[in-house]
């Protein structure tokens, strides 16, 4: 799997790879899925799209579930045969996704926070919080 930016049409791109890093195909991620918050503009929010906010690609059982952190991108299940499911995670209003953390089986994510920070376990099948643990009020989580 791989994670991308096209700069002639300013599309991100998603390719799932062989194990010696040629490309199997491009995936599509179906329209409206991706909101403009995923992509970043030139300054001041003027000119043409610059780059893809940064992913993360996590393994979880037989898929890979890619984020792009801080932005309301929802999670993506990609699946070995290229099937892509979307998670929204239900999150407090102003919550924004830092970093997925690997586990073996719902999701859990450091979640950015009006007052500081929490790691949220969230429902793998719809993206449900399910507990909330408190990671203190600077960023490093104390």
């Amino acid at each position: 799997m791989a994670s991308g930016y096209d700069e002639s049409s300013h599309v991100p791109k998603l390719a799932l790879l062989n194990d010696d890093g040629t490309i199997i195909k491009y995936l599509q991620v179906r329209d409206g899925a991706l909101p403009e918050s995923a992509l970043n503009k030139g300054p001041e929010g003027k000119g043409p799209e610059m780059y893809v906010s940064p992913v993360q690609l996590v393994r979880h059982e037989d898929s890979i579930v890619v984020l792009q952190n801080k932005t309301n991108f929802p999670i993506l299940e990609i699946k070995e045969s290229g099937a892509i499911r979307v998670i929204r995670p239900r999150l407090p209003r102003e919550a924004q996704i830092d970093t997925l953390i690997p586990s073996d089986t719902n999701l859990f994510a450091r979640v950015n926070e009006p007052g500081g920070g929490s790691i949220y376990e969230l429902n793998w099948k719809d993206g449900r919080a399910m507990r909330r643990f408190s990671a203190g009020t600077d960023d490093r989580g104390g």
